[in-house]
C-alpha cells in the first residue's frame, strides 16, 4: 500500500501470497497546527504484487481533508478505529475479493 499526503508518499511492506494483508504499521502525518483545517486529502493506494510484471493497482481511498481535521483535532492518545472501503481505479464501485466481500482498510 501507499500512503500520500502533502506530496509525501510512505510505502508499506509488500505482502505477498495472501488476500488478507494485515500490515501493522504506523505512519506519522504532521500537520503544523492541529487547530487549522488540513488542506490536503490522503489517498492510500492498494498493489496487487506481480513476480513477472509490473504491479497493478487494486484500488485507492480518499480520506477527505475535513475527516484528517477532525483527526488531528482529536485528544492525543485516544483509540479509535474507522473503516474506508476501497474503490476500483476509475470507478465508484467498491473492489471486491474472490470472497465476494468488499475489500476494505481500518
Amino acid at each position: 500500500a501507499v500512503l500520500g499526503y502533502e506530496g509525501l508518499e510512505y510505502k508499506t511492506a509488500t505482502v505477498k501470497n495472501t488476500y488478507e494483508c494485515e500490515w501493522n504499521e504506523t505512519f506519522s502525518l504532521d500537520s503544523m497546527d492541529a487547530s487549522k483545517d488540513a488542506v490536503s486529502d490522503c489517498v492510500v493506494t492498494l498493489w496487487d504484487w506481480d513476480a513477472a510484471s509490473k504491479d497493478d493497482e487494486i484500488g485507492s481511498l480518499k480520506i477527505p481533508a475535513s475527516r484528517l481535521s477532525e483527526l488531528f483535532r482529536a485528544s492525543i492518545g485516544s483509540s479509535a478505529s474507522e473503516t474506508f472501503s476501497v474503490m476500483a481505479e476509475g470507478t465508484r464501485r467498491p473492489v471486491v475479493g474472490h470472497d465476494k466481500s468488499k475489500c476494505q482498510l481500518v
